[in-house]
Order: C-alpha cells, then sequence, then structure tokens
C-alpha cells in the first residue's frame, strides 16, 4: 500500500494498468488500493485472480466464490476500473481470468 500511495498522481495520468489479480489480503484494502490506482492511472483494467476470493472478509464469511467475486467488481464499476472488453485508443483489452 505504501508503494501504491507513493506513485505519482500526474505522472502516469495518460498510462493504461492492467491489473493481474491477487491485489489486497482483505476486502477493504482491495477498495483502497484499486481507487488510489484510479486516482492515478487514466486506465485501469482488472483481472481477477484466484487470490482475490481469498480476501479476509469483514462481514460474512459464508460466500460462495461467485458472491465473493461480485463484491470485488461492483467497487471495480463505481471507481471507473474496467473489468470487461474494451477498447482504448485503438488498443483492445479483453480482462480474461480463469473465473471467466
Amino acid at each position: 500500500m505504501r508503494w501504491v500511495k507513493c506513485l505519482s498522481t500526474t505522472t502516469h495520468n495518460r498510462d493504461l494498468l492492467l491489473v493481474a489479480g491477487d491485489v489486497a489480503e482483505t476486502n477493504n484494502n482491495f477498495v483502497s488500493t484499486m481507487s488510489l490506482l484510479k486516482e492515478r492511472f487514466q486506465h485501469v483494467f482488472f483481472v481477477p485472480g484466484n487470490h482475490d476470493l481469498w480476501c479476509r472478509w469483514d462481514t460474512d464469511h459464508s460466500l460462495g466464490s461467485l458472491e465473493k467475486l461480485d463484491t470485488l467488481l461492483d467497487p471495480c464499476r463505481g471507481l471507473g476500473v474496467e473489468t470487461n472488453p474494451a477498447d482504448t485508443d485503438g488498443l483492445g483489452i479483453i480482462p480474461i481470468s480463469w473465473l471467466d
């Protein structure tokens, strides 16, 4: 988290970042990290990794894998983090993981 916070908010503001899963150990840290990354990069794509579904959850521990996945993807949508295929400046990005 310290490293993410140290990233410039201006140096990469026109760049695309592909986050290839296994972001954080807790759901709250996941949301915080993705928010910070979105503040620093113009485009952020997230591809869920297997460890993202192993996050420690602050509330209900009985969520199934698909419900946990939705719990990660919902804040991404709200933050403007891409989780679906998109065309960005003529470059097609298709963020597919083993979960798809």
